[in-house]
């Protein structure tokens, strides 16, 4: 009887050991995985500039003095018009160079910030990408890239 009793409280020992090291491997994996977040989203306003602009919006309704007419004959509907859309902003920057490992692409990226003193750009990976300049015109990239394959990059142009 005594055997048993003894037997039982040793079962419910490592029971309770075995649960303690199972709660505290989830509570690492946890802790770990929460910092990884909390470490890409600090990093990330580095890696993506954020440009806004703001227009006023203009109002495609008429004011209520002109839409309200009783005394008068509707007018003529107009036919549509074919609107074309206004030519987007393109950006051309020259990308240095791909990376699998963030590390090396901030490396690269910091040397380039320091030899070139142009805004860098990190895009969000893997692959990394390290893009210099930002230029609204391709003749402008065209010349940085130039200027960055004779010192020995290998250097492209995106938009």
């Amino acid at each position: 009887m005594v055997a048993a009793k003894n037997k039982k409280a040793w079962r419910d020992k490592l029971s309770l050991a075995a649960t303690l090291l199972a709660v505290g491997i989830v509570a690492v994996f946890l802790g770990y995985l929460m910092g990884q977040y909390a470490i890409r989203l600090m990093a990330e306003p580095l890696m993506k500039p954020t440009m806004t602009t703001s227009r006023p919006r203009q109002s495609l309704q008429p004011p209520l003095e002109e839409a309200v007419k009783t005394d008068e004959e509707p007018l003529p509907t107009p036919p549509p018009q074919v609107v074309k859309p206004p030519k987007t902003n393109v950006l051309y920057r020259v990308q240095v160079g791909a990376f699998q490992e963030e590390e090396n692409a901030r490396r690269l990226g910091e040397k380039l910030k320091e030899e070139e003193n142009l805004p860098v750009y990190l895009s969000p990976g893997p692959p990394y990408r390290v893009q210099v300049g930002a230029f609204a015109e391709r003749k402008n990239a065209e010349a940085l890239r130039a200027r960055l394959q004779a010192k020995g990059y290998e250097a492209i142009i995106t938009e």
